[in-house]
């Protein structure tokens, strides 16, 4: 009768609440301070019709309800020797991502606000574009960190690229990826996690342009989220390519959907045998960086036994990226190998593409 999105008062302090229950559990949710915008945790007490709300500092507060019905919330909120009272009533909200009130729009988007972005001129290459770091709004200070890239449009897709940078970057917007994973974390934890996305232009040409993707994350579960990517486009039709089409089918398996989105494919052992014989780079090959080292013998067995793996190239060759287990996350790697190697497996496609790359 109390999960939903609350609005009112402790003591003279205007609040926004939400409470939610998973199955048989106790209660869990959070609130914040409409003058602080940051979310505090709250718990249901087993033992007594009383939340137990966790905080920076000790002791943890306590809510003890006199009124907890589909109407009204009262009661009283007491730390230590402070003691407040509390009126809530409840406001409209609707199910958010994970079917909860704690990451609905009622409860996250009073919290929202764009931040400020500044911007540096940077080059790869020789090539210029301008670097974007996003500043999030104070409430957001320590949970939210993005940078992404512009540059001057030369080709017909570029239009179409810088779109799709841009919106790598926060607009303080449910819609946002970051607002996502912050109301997803609320949902599970009653906290915001955190997000941290960047993105950096590592090859380009006439072409094409390769983009690598560096993505850390907490949005509640088990554990956070670590990887990175290489995402590539073609500068003609600003479409980000599928790489697993460039190779044949002695070196993937594919595993077609109805829906295409659940399409997938995967490595064969051959390739995967091939890739992980070169010395892979530890983390993100920076365009500028020569620097590669060895991993743990056992990170290249557990590289070898991977299917799933995502692509991206550069001129002297394609680089793999192995999808590992959490646990084995420290055995993230990129592994190039050159194209005069990769020539058993290439498909059609990928050659005459190969050509556009040798190209321009």
């Amino acid at each position: 009768m109390w999960v939903g999105v609350w609005e009112g008062t402790v003591g003279t302090y205007p609040v926004r609440l939400c409470m939610d229950q998973w199955g048989d559990g106790p209660g869990r949710g959070a609130y914040y301070y409409l003058s602080a915008l940051e979310p505090l945790s709250l718990t249901e007490d087993d033992d007594e019709i009383a939340w137990i709300e966790h905080g920076p500092d000790d002791p943890d507060a306590r809510w003890a309800f006199t009124q907890q019905s589909e109407e009204r919330l009262r009661g009283s909120w007491t730390k230590a020797s402070r003691r407040l009272p509390f009126d809530l009533k409840p406001i409209a909200w609707t199910k958010g991502e994970w079917d909860g009130p704690c990451d609905s729009a009622a409860f996250i988007e009073p919290r929202l606000a764009p931040g400020t972005i500044a911007t540096e001129p940077d080059e790869a290459d020789g090539w210029h574009y301008t670097r974007q770091t996003y500043s999030p709004p104070r409430q957001f200070q320590d949970e939210v960190s993005a940078e992404s890239f512009t540059f001057t449009p030369e080709h017909p897709g570029d239009a179409k690229i810088l779109e799709w940078l841009a919106s790598r970057l926060p607009r303080g917007m449910m819609e946002d990826d970051a607002t996502e994973c912050i109301a997803g974390a609320n949902a599970s934890v009653g906290a915001d996690g955190y997000y941290s996305e960047f993105l950096n232009p590592i090859e380009v040409g006439r072409s094409f342009l390769t983009v690598h993707e560096l993505s850390d994350t907490y949005c509640g579960g088990a554990h956070p989220n670590t990887f990175f990517q290489f995402l590539t486009f073609d500068r003609q039709s600003g479409e980000e390519l599928h790489l697993a089409d460039w190779l044949n089918d002695a070196a993937r398996e594919q595993h077609p959907a109805e829906n295409d989105l659940d399409s997938y494919d995967t490595l064969l052992p051959a390739l995967r045998r091939l890739i992980v014989r070169h010395e892979p780079q530890e983390g993100f090959p920076e365009a500028d960086s020569d620097e590669s080292g060895p991993l743990d013998p056992e990170c290249r067995e557990i590289a070898e036994e991977q299917e799933f793996w995502t692509f991206g190239f550069r001129r002297e060759g394609m680089m793999f990226v192995p999808s590992v287990p959490h646990v084995a996350t420290p055995c993230m790697a990129t592994y190039t190998v050159p194209w005069g190697e990769l020539t058993p497996y290439l498909s059609a496609a990928g050659r005459t593409e190969l050509a556009r790359l040798r190209g321009g």
